[in-house]
């Protein structure tokens, strides 16, 4: 028996044949390409077949999709015109499978549903190979189709390697930009009008309404102060936490 493997684009159609036997999946024994699917293109097919390589246009006839007709002319090559083992199964490739598949998957309209929510996370992809799923599982309805995906191999990565490492020059600068901002934001009343003109301008529309100007300045300073307060405070902590340590 035997497995087709596919990779559908939106302008190309990549597959092969795989045979399997006890489990273990043996050198491709047909490698093949279609290409210039999109519209206005000029469609071909390529493929190696026993050492042989056959180069050829595709047909396709007036108002046919180029996407249809490449798939016509394969299920043609695979069932007629070549000398190839059963096939078992259909092995699409997908770009990503989210959290939710991290293995391979045997494809049900739940699962297809499911993984078009990923769409805008490769929309140069994804959409492209459901699309391909779908036109694959009609012409071949008697075939579980199996959706193996490009993320699944960092889901198994180590979560070291999957971190993101912050510059070392980010440890020696947060001292002293703690104390420039905070220095600017108090020596200079510009610096509270640019910086917090939300809060600047709730007061002066206190202060003209009220008339009372005393109260709505002692409550501008103790909201200044509290944010200034609470952005050292979270500063000298977290430069406690990333600060080098001296050895």
């Amino acid at each position: 028996m035997a497995v087709l493997s596919v990779n559908a684009g939106s302008s190309s159609l990549k597959f092969a044949v795989y045979p399997v036997a006890d489990q273990a999946v043996g050198a491709a024994l047909l490698v093949g390409n279609f290409e210039g699917l999109e519209p206005g293109g000029q469609a071909r097919l390529s493929y190696s077949h026993q050492g042989t390589r056959h180069e050829a246009q595709l047909q396709a006839t007036a108002g046919q999709d180029p996407f249809d007709a490449a798939l016509a002319r394969l299920q043609t090559l695979l069932t007629q015109e070549l000398s190839l083992p059963a096939l078992r199964a259909v092995a699409h490739r997908v770009v990503h499978g989210g959290e939710a598949f991290v293995q391979p998957v045997r494809v049900t309209p739940e699962v297809l549903a499911q993984l078009r929510r990923y769409n805008s996370l490769a929309p140069l992809h994804q959409p492209h190979n459901l699309a391909g799923i779908e036109a694959f599982a009609r012409a071949f309805a008697d075939l579980p189709q199996i959706a193996c995906f490009d993320t699944a191999f960092h889901a198994s990565v180590p979560a070291l390697h999957s971190a993101f490492a912050l510059p070392q020059a980010l440890r020696v600068i947060i001292p002293p930009m703690t104390s420039q901002y905070l220095n600017l934001a108090k020596n200079s009343s510009l610096a509270v009008a640019i910086g917090y003109p939300d809060l600047v301008a709730i007061a002066n529309t206190t202060m003209n309404q009220t008339g009372q100007a005393i109260e709505a300045i002692a409550i501008l300073m103790a909201v200044y102060l509290s944010i200034s307060l609470a952005i050292s405070l979270f500063m000298n902590w977290y430069n406690d936490r990333v600060r080098l340590v001296e050895r």
